[in-house]
């Protein structure tokens, strides 16, 4: 039996130009992966749109792009169950960058 430690997997995503640590679950990487595209593609769209701006700025106007799509999701009853899950993965991204 494997025990919970097993099934984890310490992987390191770019997000911009910081490498971020993160153990996950063995079966949430590509989940993982794949966000990490979405967020870089979102970023690299951002500078070509804001060339002037800090990369601090780039990744607050980024983030908040992020945020302003989930609330929208959140509000289309058709994705309910979706807006949960991303609840969800909030909650354990939030467990991933606990202190310990």
């Amino acid at each position: 039996m494997e025990s919970t430690e097993e099934k984890k997997r310490k992987i390191h995503i770019m997000v911009g130009y910081f490498r971020v640590p993160m153990r996950i679950d063995l079966s949430e990487e590509i989940i993982y992966r794949n966000a990490e595209k979405v967020v870089n593609k979102l970023l690299t769209e951002t500078h070509k749109t804001y060339p002037l701006r800090s990369e601090e700025e780039i990744l607050c106007l980024s983030l908040y792009n992020i945020a302003v799509a989930l609330v929208k999701t959140e509000m289309n009853p058709e994705v309910a169950p979706l807006a949960e899950s991303i609840s969800k993965w909030n909650e354990e991204i939030d467990k991933l960058f606990e202190i310990k």
